[in-house]
């Protein structure tokens, strides 16, 4: 796993075979900007959800696609507990983060030729989304973990009833070989899975209770006893999105 999931050292962003802050990019978000700009694309307020349904349907994101996180592991953290956890929303090229009552909505594509690029959309009603390009993302988002370069990661992590990461008990990177068993702890799991346990849906001295009781926070088909699903587009975090994430 570790030679996989790290590398020995950093890309240099900014040397002349990348200039990572300087190049124009070129994908589906970068694109969409342009369109605007153009006055080719118009994107709509909506009062509920501010710009996220507009971006969704620009971007061909589906709401299908939402998974609940609620470990504070992003960059509007303050926001995010298990009473208002933070939806991702994706595609093959895009990624969406919105939480309820947060200043912005958080995009991110992965550009063909940069990696990932990182924006931020203000959570305003005007005529117009403000869009902004942010490398701060890059802390977390160009590391070992990404293999040196600007990407993406998923990660299983222990809370306690605020959301906040227990660091003393690791962080688990997550991929297509991680066992089930250390899946999607700080997440939000919907859906019947049968005798398989995961780390979803428990934080605080739920976590102590695992080895005697696997199956505790596991086979949810309903969020209401954790906070109000209604904030959301979608009333889960499928257990089948957060296998394709």
């Amino acid at each position: 796993r570790g030679d996989f999931q790290g590398s020995t050292h950093l890309v240099e962003l900014e040397t002349d075979a990348l200039k990572y802050s300087k190049e124009t990019p070129t994908g589906p978000v970068a694109e969409l900007i342009r369109r605007i700009e153009a006055g080719k694309a118009k994107l709509e307020w909506d009062a509920k959800l501010g710009w996220l349904p507009s971006f969704q349907k620009a971007l061909g994101v589906p709401a299908a696609s939402q998974t609940l996180v609620f470990s504070k592991t992003s960059l509007q953290r303050e926001h995010i507990h298990p009473g208002n956890p933070r939806a991702i929303f994706f595609n093959d090229a895009i990624y969406l983060g919105y939480i309820p009552g947060a200043p912005v909505v958080e995009v991110s594509e992965v550009d063909p030729r940069l990696g990932g690029i990182f924006y931020v959309v203000e959570q305003k009603p005007t005529d117009t989304p403000v869009i902004q390009r942010i490398d701060n993302c890059l802390e977390c988002h160009a590391s070992s973990r990404t293999m040196g370069v600007p990407g993406h990661l998923f990660r299983s992590v222990q809370t306690d009833r605020r959301g906040i990461v227990d660091l003393a008990t690791g962080i688990e990177p997550v991929d297509h070989r991680t066992p089930f068993a250390d899946r999607w702890g700080g997440w939000y799991v919907t859906g019947t899975h049968g005798p398989v346990p995961h780390r979803g849906n428990r934080m605080g001295d739920d976590f102590l209770q695992a080895k005697s009781t696997p199956s505790l926070g596991g086979n949810q088909t309903r969020l209401d006893d954790f906070f109000d699903p209604a904030k959301y587009p979608a009333r889960c975090s499928d257990i089948v999105a957060l296998m394709v994430l």
